[in-house]
């Protein structure tokens, strides 16, 4: 399902880089030049993603245990050394750039830009959600801030009439929208490689629940949902009745793994440790 939405936005986004390099040089701005660049980053950003989904969708091996899904953020980490790469090299080569005032054309795809850039962005933003795919949320982003980078664009457009010095800047302030992204998406997701946790407390929650219904359960600690790319893995501790036979104990861990995986389909792996609980005697 993600591949088809990367697919999409591939299409999109060659369309939109071709349109503004073309125009951009047609129209004599820099600025959108360099916002058909941001728009490049997107087309690389989801060839590389289109890569890493087939390569995380790859099943568990006995060298990796737990599946591939951490290739989602490897390639987001590269996704954002690229972004930072392409904001350095505009902000460089703004400074080689003559001050013209851009033509009318410049103006007209700039805004047919900002409308498609912003459907396609909040389209792959929920699909994102839904799917609980990182390199969805990234590509996401990325294109919203491409949409950010055509509005300058476009404000650069009207006061460049008056002040030729307007498109430079604005190649400049593209370039660190393009730089600020680059860093947001590094972030993020070397955390998610150190074994980053769910935070969301509704998922959480939920399978408290599921442990809670478990009666034979005394108590349990180390609740743990950690990111493999689009799904988790769950770790977690439980107490029972020290005199409960082994066959009971693993009934009780088959049941409880089989509730979870249920009532959540995007935990694919649980560990679960069993331990005797034994209340002391006064």
């Amino acid at each position: 399902m993600a591949i088809y939405v990367l697919i999409k936005s591939l299409i999109v986004n060659t369309i939109l880089v071709i349109l503004k390099i073309i125009f951009g040089f047609v129209g004599s701005s820099s600025a959108l030049i360099a916002d058909g660049f941001h728009s490049l980053s997107d087309l690389t950003t989801d060839v590389i993603s289109i890569i890493g989904l087939k390569a995380a969708t790859r099943k568990a091996d006995k060298k990796h245990p737990y599946g591939h899904g951490k290739i989602e953020y490897l390639l987001c980490i590269l996704i954002g050394i690229v972004i930072i790469f392409l904001g350095g090299t505009l902000i460089i080569e703004s400074f080689t750039k003559e001050n013209n005032a851009p033509k009318t054309i410049v103006m007209i795809i700039t805004i047919i830009t900002i409308l498609t850039k912003y459907l396609i962005a909040k389209y792959i933003s929920k699909k994102g959600e839904f799917l609980n795919s990182s390199i969805l949320t990234a590509s996401g982003e990325e294109s919203l801030a491409d949409v950010y980078s055509s509005i300058v664009v476009l404000i650069s457009y009207f006061i460049s009439q008056i002040y030729p010095y307007a498109d430079k800047i604005a190649t400049i302030i593209i370039a660190v929208l393009i730089i600020s992204t680059g860093l947001k998406i590094l972030k993020e997701n070397i955390s998610s490689i150190l074994d980053e946790k769910e935070s969301n407390p509704e998922v959480i929650e939920q399978i408290k629940k599921i442990i809670n219904e478990q009666k034979q359960i005394i108590k349990y600690h180390n609740l743990r949902l950690i990111k493999f790319g689009s799904y988790y893995k769950c770790e977690l501790t439980i107490f029972i009745d020290g005199n409960q036979t082994i066959v009971n104990s693993n009934n009780l861990v088959e049941t409880l793994k089989k509730e979870i995986t249920k009532n959540n389909e995007k935990i694919k792996y649980i560990n679960i440790y069993v331990k005797p609980y034994r209340i002391k005697e006064s």
